[in-house]
């Protein structure tokens, strides 16, 4: 059995590289270390690494304590946010079916009198409003899984708190195994937040 290393670029293409190609120079536990130390997430399992880039957006804010999460500032009065969708991450399921799983933030700062006081991001995937024209080959759910029935380009938006955004999805190597759709899902286009 070949083993590979996967790598979600920003693009959000997924790359795949047979690991013999890296032995010569690295052993997996040093590729994991740089990996981890250029400031992306790696998943390891039965051999092969999964590199992906890190979802969250930094922004310079207030230190909080580690133990309490972010508040969901963007419904007070001076809370401004943008819409961002992660990267889509992928996983492979029994009979090797890929599942596609988008991640969107609400990257806000708060400020007042022209200067910014914080900021932060909070994930807003099971509150966002996916809005699909009917008939459209494509879906996601409130956990961000997304499910495609057929190769192509599809338009939808993602609407919270009275912003919204427009992406192109783009769907590729779509094939029904075993009664469930596998594809590859990226993010081929999008505009930026818009308020309604």
């Amino acid at each position: 059995m070949k083993k590979f290393i996967a790598v979600t670029t920003v693009a959000a293409t997924l790359l795949a590289f047979p690991v013999a190609a890296f032995a010569k120079s690295y052993s997996l536990a040093e590729l994991k270390a740089l990996a981890q130390e250029s400031g992306y997430t790696v998943q390891e399992t039965r051999g092969q690494l999964v590199i992906t880039e890190s979802a969250v957006p930094t922004t310079p804010s207030t230190p909080s304590t580690p133990t309490t999460p972010p508040k969901d500032d963007t419904k007070t009065e001076n809370a401004d946010f943008k819409l961002y969708p992660a990267p889509i991450e992928r996983s492979f399921g029994k009979d090797n079916v890929v599942q596609n799983k988008i991640t969107v933030y609400a990257d806000y700062i708060t400020s007042g009198k022209s200067q910014i006081i914080g900021g932060h991001s909070v994930d807003i995937t099971d509150k966002v409003t996916w809005e699909i024209k009917k008939g459209t080959p494509i879906s996601v759910d409130k956990k961000g899984i997304i499910t495609a029935t057929k190769n192509g380009e599809y338009p939808v938006t993602i609407s919270y708190n009275g912003k919204y955004m427009d992406l192109v999805l783009k769907v590729t190597g779509y094939q029904l195994k075993n009664g469930k759709h596998s594809a590859y899902v990226i993010i081929n286009s999008g505009s930026a937040t818009k308020t309604r």
